[in-house]
Order: structure tokens, then sequence, then C-alpha cells
């Protein structure tokens, strides 16, 4: 009895590391590119796109933080941005450190922030932590975005999906969905509030509008958090997405409380819980962007909830946040740092826990 246990669970985990060495999972040097560094390879496609002026500021952007500048002669290459507030899930983990709300950026707000800044974003990411889709201007301000010539990525629970065709014709690059189960038991766990059967039939939808028009963006890419309930999922999750029309399934290691951790990390050593932030050499934010909530505030990152500015005013006072008090200290205090985690009081980029996790994805 022993021996056909021990022989049943080999052979789960021999077809879960099948399943993880499939085409279909994004790995580091796929084209689903995550990393946050400035990169030789992404100024040479803007080149290749004609986008001269987008390279040129990238390039010198990637120099201002290798020299540690305060006063900046660049312009941001890069946006978060939430479109609201809002979200219908209640995910016990959710990475939003802020409570859901019922806020929605104007679009008007919006429209003048990318008239000012466009020429030199490359990419704007439109979710920071709440419910994208929701937005019932969503598309718009997707093909606003691309006018532009930005790339776009919006990560979404799909429970809410517009019409599946505006989305593909707005011009959306990358849509990350967030989908960990394939029944309504594992699915409900963690998506407190989803619909598992909606999710499922949006997904098709999606996959089925882009064969549809001929296109082949947005890029859809399943993202899974696995945890020690529906690991054993994997290789059907595999299966399903390719039967569907997926691009790329991304297996991910959920943040999971100290505590609850026996009960819900995985077995498998790659899925096993980030718990804290460890401290890197590298951060991007104060010379590559910054994120816009629907709340009316412009701040630095993820991690500093200082507003700089109202965004309905970040157009006309750009150039006073950008170079101003607040955003040269920050510079001047991660310059300080350097590589390594020390620490340096004055700032709050000099005593970030998280510095260097969470820079834009380019």
């Amino acid at each position: 009895m022993q021996n056909t246990l021990e022989t049943g669970v080999s052979s789960v985990r021999e077809s879960i590391e099948s399943a993880l060495r499939d085409s279909i999972v994004s790995r580091s040097d796929s084209e689903l590119d995550l990393s946050g560094k400035i990169k030789a390879c992404r100024a040479l496609k803007l080149i290749r796109a004609g986008q001269w002026r987008k390279a040129a500021n990238y390039a010198l952007a990637g120099l201002s933080r290798r020299l540690g500048q305060e006063r900046v002669f660049h312009m941001p290459f890069a946006l978060g941005l939430d479109p609201t507030n809002a979200c219908q899930l209640s995910c016990p983990f959710c990475i939003s450190s802020k409570p859901h709300g019922s806020d929605y950026l104007p679009f008007e707000t919006y429209e003048a922030i990318i008239k000012r800044l466009g020429p030199w974003l490359i990419k704007v990411d439109f979710c920071t932590g709440a419910e994208p889709l929701l937005h019932p201007r969503i598309c718009e301000m997707i093909a606003l975005a691309k006018r532009y010539g930005i790339e776009t990525a919006i990560a979404s629970n799909i429970n809410h999906v517009p019409d599946p065709a505006a989305l593909v014709s707005s011009g959306l690059d990358l849509l990350m969905m967030s989908v960990d189960g394939i029944s309504p038991e594992t699915y409900g766990r963690y998506r407190a509030g989803g619909d598992f059967e909606k999710v499922m039939a949006n997904m098709r939808a999606l996959a089925a509008a882009r064969r549809r028009l001929g296109r082949n963006r947005p890029s859809l890419v399943w993202n899974y958090l696995v945890f020690s309930y529906n690991e054993h999922e994997i290789p059907e999750v595999v299966r399903l997405a390719r039967e569907i029309g997926v691009d790329f399934v991304t297996f991910m290691a959920p943040y999971i409380p100290q505590e609850r951790r026996a009960e819900l990390q995985s077995s498998i050593p790659r899925f096993l819980s980030p718990g804290s932030s460890q401290p890197s050499d590298y951060c991007l934010w104060p010379w590559s962007g910054l994120l816009i909530y629907p709340t009316n505030r412009v701040c630095l990152c993820y991690e500093d909830s200082l507003a700089l500015s109202a965004a309905d005013r970040l157009a006309e006072d750009f150039d006073g946040v950008w170079n101003g008090e607040y955003l040269r200290g920050a510079r001047r205090a991660l310059a300080a740092r350097g590589a390594g985690s020390g620490t340096v009081e004055g700032h709050n980029c000099g005593v970030c826990r998280r510095k260097g996790e969470i820079n834009f994805c380019i």
C-alpha cells in the first residue's frame, strides 16, 4: 500500500514538472519579459519602430539612473495608472494595500496626462491593485494611448469584460488574466466573490474575438497562483490554455501570511511563498515614471503614498513635480544607498524595504 501511494505521488509530481516545462509556460527567457531594468533590446525595438524620441528618452533615463542624477532632463517613460479602485472580489491576500472603493479616474484627466506625456511614454500599466475593466471608458483609454504609440497592459480578474471585440480592437497589448483554479471549488477559495463559469466564458470569448478579428494582440496570459489545494491542476491548466488559445501561462507563488503557510503553501519548491520582501540593488522609479490613482492623486510608487500632485493638475504642474524637491530627494537617497541593502535616513526611498522589487515591467 505504501509503495502504491508513493508511486502515485511520484507520478503526479512528474506530470506537474512535465507541464511546467511546456513551451506555453512563460519563463524569464521568453518574449513575456517581466524585467524592469533598462535594456538595450528595448531601445533597439523603439528605434526599429521609428520611435526615436522615445528611444533617446529611454536611454537618457538609464544614464541618469546610472549617474544618480537628482535633476533630470528626460521625461518619464512609464505610468502605472488605476482607472478605478473598484473591484468585485475579496481576495484574502490581495496585493493592494489600499481598500477598494468606487472612484473612477475622469477620462478628461487621463486625456490631459496622456497628451502631456504621451510622446515619451513607452508603456502604461492600467492596474495597480483594482479591476480596470470596470471603468466604463477603458477601451477609449487604451485606444488613446495607442495613438501615441504606447504599449498597454492590464491585469484583470476577467469577471467583467466589456465587449470582447471592442477590447481586442482597442489595441491592448497584454492582458494578464488572474484565474487560480479550473473548478468552482478551487477557483473560489482565493477569488472570493468571483464567478468561475463567467470567467472561463470570458477567457474563451476573448480568444475567439482575437481569432475572428485576425489579430495577435492582446497577448493573453493566464496568471495562476499556486497553492497547496490547486497545485495538482497544473497539467490540466496547461492543456486547457492550449485548447482555449491562451499565449502564455504564468504559475506564480502567492504571498501567504506566515500563520497560513502550513495550510496553504504549495509543496512544490519553486512555489514556496515569497514571504517578506527582500531588498535589491536596483530601483528605477524616481527616474522612470509615476503612479496615477482614481482618487485624484499622483504618487511616486506603490510603496510611497505621499501625494505629489492632484492628477487633474499633473499636466499643468508636471515640471514642478518631476524635478520637485521630493523626487530629487528620492533620487539622492537611492543613489546614496547604492547597491545592497543599506539604508539612508531622511527620505522614504532611503529606508524602503522593497527597493528594486517593484520596478516597471518594460
